[in-house]
């Protein structure tokens, strides 16, 4: 864990922000087969490969790297070229930095590891919690609840569009009004999840996938009916949580593409529900074709911030840079996945 006083000097100084405006191209190699189990292993190299137009005086990279996550992923192994200058954890994201100086040529940051996936969704949850006696998470403290309740940049809960759309959707303090007892942790959970699915088919009658669309924010997304994976996964948390359903937006990496998603690159985003009895349940809103689908052991998550702002607009890479005259960089990134399980 790196000392939050390090991590305060590293950031200081003269630095120019992380430049998404600049040329910014991904490339992907992903796994072209669906897991056959609820374990996958799987290779995986990234490269980020700067291209600078003119001497640099210095160059800082941030990376989110994959972590170990309980029922979700184990990571086997993880090695760079070059060896980052500090590795640390902050807000459930694990974090590497590198840095370079008086650069005037392309540079490249690798990273390859082996990664264990795991299925995690809803089906799973149940079937766990209907066969052990005991609960393996902790309920959200009151500030975590607020945490993932409240209104922020791209996740506009309090927007009078969004209270439109989610007035046409019953949450589950109506669903447990409807009976005539006290409701136990079961009735919870399933008003709860019923909940959750008329948000999915909300989405699935009134926003349609578009490569070529990207809204920002909740309210931008629901007016145009168009977006990506970003844009689909900041609506669902937007309208959960308006609805009371503690929700948090994650940001990562896809091992794998189908046909409905063919030119897509690896970065990926999804989300999860907090649930009673169940703890933090990931949907997929823009994958899922029905609100009982699987969701495949083929997703690294890198982090569960929406606003990372050491990561940027993308959630994988960013970068601040120093210079004497005026320079531009393009950066072109590569994800390759090779599935080690048969």
């Amino acid at each position: 864990m790196l000392p939050l006083l390090f991590y305060i000097l590293l950031l200081s100084g003269n630095w120019l922000p992380a430049a998404y405006a600049l040329s910014r191209n991904d490339r992907a190699t992903p796994l072209m087969e669906a897991p056959k189990s609820d374990l996958q292993k799987v290779a995986f190299e990234i490269e980020h490969d700067f291209r600078p137009t003119g001497k640099l005086t210095s160059l800082r990279v941030f990376v989110g790297i994959p972590k170990t996550v309980d029922r979700c992923q184990h990571v086997i192994n993880l090695y760079f070229t070059p060896h980052p200058i500090a590795v640390y954890d902050d807000m459930d994201t694990r974090y590497a930095i590198f840095q370079f100086s008086n650069l005037s040529e392309n540079v490249t940051i690798k990273m390859k590891g082996d990664i264990q996936l795991q299925r995690q969704d809803l089906v799973t949850a149940l079937t766990k919690s209907s066969t052990s006696s005991q609960t393996n998470f902790k309920p959200l403290s009151h500030e975590e609840k607020n945490e993932f309740l409240k209104s922020e940049k791209y996740i506009e809960v309090n927007d009078p569009g969004i209270k439109r759309i989610a007035d046409t959707i019953e949450g589950p303090k109506n669903r447990l009004g409807k009976m005539s007892q006290p409701p136990s942790t079961q009735d919870f959970q399933t008003a709860e999840i019923e909940t959750v699915q008329e948000v999915l088919g909300w989405l699935r009658r009134n926003v349609k996938y578009d490569a070529e669309s990207r809204p920002e924010g909740a309210v931008a997304t629901a007016k145009l009916g168009r977006g990506v994976c970003q844009q689909f996964s900041e609506l669902f948390v937007t309208l959960c949580r308006s609805k009371g359903l503690p929700t948090r937006y994650v940001g990562g990496l896809s091992t794998y593409f189908d046909k409905r998603n063919p030119n897509s690159s690896a970065s990926h985003a999804w989300a999860e529900v907090f649930l009673s009895g169940l703890g933090w349940v990931p949907f997929d809103p823009t994958w899922m074709e029905s609100t009982s689908d699987v969701v495949k052991p083929i997703y690294i998550s890198l982090t569960k911030i929406r606003n990372n702002v050491s990561l940027g607009f993308g959630n994988d890479v960013a970068w601040q840079y120093r210079y004497q005259s005026p320079v531009e960089i393009s950066v072109l990134n590569s994800f390759t996945f090779r599935a080690l399980t048969p």
